[in-house]
């Protein structure tokens, strides 16, 4: 079971996606609202390029403080608790900086390198969290 059978099986009613540059494009559905998300799973970590949780009948609507997208995010912890793979954040937005830091058990990390299209990237504000300890 990979990070979006495990996070739908913990937290949401259904799930679809559909496969991207960089890994997959995942919508979580919890009724009323849908979590997407961006998601590439390598054998030692999961990275989480985007999160958003957006209205259902209206993906372009964001919908702010119903607490969807924290309980994917706290799924993906619990995978990488389950699993012993790093979770990484990468790239936050300076508007989101205080949002992620909320969750005290994502640790700052500047030493993080990112393949992207088979070059390497260190990505400014990113957050990970070590699964499994």
């Amino acid at each position: 079971m990979g990070a979006k059978e495990f996070v739908a099986r913990e937290t949401a009613y259904a799930v679809d996606g559909e496969d991207v540059v960089m890994g997959e494009n995942v919508y979580f559905h919890f009724g009323r609202y849908t979590v997407q998300t961006w998601i590439k799973e390598e054998q030692d970590r999961v990275i989480l390029f985007s999160i958003g949780a957006k209205y259902a009948n209206d993906l372009t609507r964001r919908a702010y403080h119903t607490g969807v997208g924290t309980r994917v995010i706290c799924a993906l912890r619990d995978y990488a608790d389950e699993t012993g793979k790093m979770l990484i954040v990468p790239d936050c937005t300076t508007p989101a900086l205080s949002f992620w830091k909320r969750f005290g058990w994502l640790v700052r990390d500047w030493d993080v390198v990112i393949d992207y299209e088979g070059k390497d990237y260190w990505p400014p504000n990113t957050f990970t969290y070590k699964g499994g300890l």
